[in-house]
């Protein structure tokens, strides 16, 4: 399984980030939901007093920004995702704050 966005590395509020999950089914796969999730992380690390031998302070931390999940709808009203190749679309709205 992969995921192939659209275009864009980098992408900002207010911006669509769309995509396509592609994977090969080795035989039938039933589904009654199927979900994916963006998760947006922010990490920042930073050393004090660095010139200092053996007094310096390393701090780093990471931080949950959103949390969105999105349903995929590609199942065209069966419950089984059917032996061979799927790709399956997604969009995510980015939000403004």
């Amino acid at each position: 399984m992969k995921i192939i966005l659209e275009q864009k590395d980098i992408y900002e509020p207010g911006q669509y980030i769309r995509g396509v999950i592609v994977f090969n089914a080795v035989g039938d796969i039933p589904v009654s939901e199927c979900n994916v999730n963006l998760i947006c992380m922010a990490e920042v690390g930073w050393t004090e007093n660095p010139g200092i031998k053996d007094e310096g302070h390393s701090f780093h931390i990471k931080h949950k920004l959103m949390d969105i999940s999105y349903e995929l709808l590609a199942l065209n009203g069966e419950s089984y995702y059917r032996l061979g190749h799927h790709e399956i679309p997604f969009e995510f709205y980015l939000p403004e704050k």
